[in-house]
């Protein structure tokens, strides 16, 4: 029975290319696009998902009113973190961050970076990253930076990144110490997280 089903659809083929032709696009391009989505949708569920306690860390959006219609963006006024924090005591700690393009200047070396995050100190208390030197302290003090691994690698080659002082050329060289260093972000992390640091502006 199945053999003659076999050969009855051979035969079907061979007389009907075109038709087959379009049906094998059809079902190539379907499944491509599933395909598609699977990766998407993989990718949304899992962003973010190493750092320890993921399914208990929160982003605070804002609904903006814009030309008439209320618009969505992933950032809020800066005293929203401290103001959430005193009216819901479950919330055990919060971070605000900023990032920004900068060029940064370490004697004659100058590197262009499109990713420094500007943030609390606390922000080594709701992210997990694995320290390569200095800890979660490390961004105690204002005026202070912890790096990523390959960023540190590109500043200072092989020299020990701690207690050296970095400018930035385009911030009116505004000095930092590097106190830490940390691992790289998975590869699809590290678009969006270079560097981290405080100043008295932005420090809890």
């Amino acid at each position: 029975m199945l053999k003659n089903y076999l050969k009855s659809t051979i035969r079907h083929l061979f007389k009907s290319k075109l038709n087959f032709i379009f049906k094998l696009i059809g079902l190539t391009v379907a499944m491509f696009s599933v395909l598609l989505i699977i990766i998407y949708v993989s990718f949304q569920i899992s962003f973010d998902r190493f750092h320890h306690n993921s399914e208990n860390i929160y982003r605070v959006n804002s609904n903006r009113l814009v030309d008439g219609q209320m618009k969505k963006y992933g950032m809020v006024p800066p005293a929203i973190g401290p103001a959430l924090a005193s009216e819901f005591p479950e919330i055990q700690s919060f971070v605000r961050m900023s990032s920004d393009k900068v060029l940064i200047r370490y004697h004659e070396k100058l590197l262009k970076t499109s990713g420094l995050v500007q943030a609390d100190s606390s922000i080594f208390s709701v992210f997990t990253f694995k320290f390569i030197q200095g800890d979660n302290r490390s961004l105690r003090r204002p005026g202070t930076i912890v790096l990523t691994q390959s960023l540190a690698k590109k500043i200072f080659s092989n020299e020990d990144p701690i207690g050296k002082i970095i400018l930035f050329a385009d911030k009116r060289n505004a000095a930092a110490e590097v106190t830490g260093v940390i691992e790289d972000l998975p590869r699809k992390y590290t678009s969006l997280y270079k560097c981290h640091h405080t100043d008295e502006n932005r420090r809890r």
